[in-house]
C-alpha cells in the first residue's frame, strides 16, 4: 500500500486522539486555565543592520535585513518611523533607533528584537 493512500487514515486517527484529549481537559479541568482567551506571544527576530554614511548632500541610510539577508527596510537614518511601522516593528522603535545611533558606519551589525504577534 502506498503512503499517500494512508495519509487520510492517519490524519483521522490523529484528529480523534486530539479531540479526545480536549474533551478530557474540558470535562476534568478548568478549560480556561489551559486555553487563555487573551494571550500575547513574543518572537525574537534576528535582524541585521547596515548603516551607510552619506556624502555631501546625500543623507545617511540604513538597511534592515532578516536572517536570510532579505531586505526588509531601507530608510534615512533621521526618518525611521514610517519604515519601522511598515515592517511591524513600531513597538520596538525607540530601541532600534538607539541601536542604530550606536553602531558604526559600514559594518553589518546583528541584533535580536522581541516582536509581538
Amino acid at each position: 500500500m502506498h503512503r499517500i493512500s494512508q495519509i487520510p487514515h492517519i490524519f483521522k486517527i490523529f484528529l480523534n486522539i486530539l479531540l479526545s484529549k480536549i474533551n478530557y481537559i474540558e470535562a476534568n479541568h478548568n478549560f480556561f486555565a489551559y486555553y487563555p482567551i487573551f494571550v500575547q506571544t513574543f518572537e525574537l527576530l534576528k535582524l541585521y543592520a547596515l548603516k551607510i554614511q552619506g556624502k555631501a548632500k546625500i543623507p545617511d541610510y540604513v538597511q534592515l535585513r532578516d536572517e536570510q539577508f532579505t531586505l526588509l527596510a531601507y530608510f534615512r537614518l533621521d526618518r525611521p518611523e514610517k519604515a519601522l511601522t511598515k515592517i511591524g516593528l513600531s513597538d520596538s522603535e525607540a530601541q532600534i533607533i538607539q541601536l542604530l545611533q550606536d553602531i558604526p558606519f559600514g559594518k553589518v551589525h546583528e541584533f535580536e528584537i522581541a516582536s509581538s504577534q
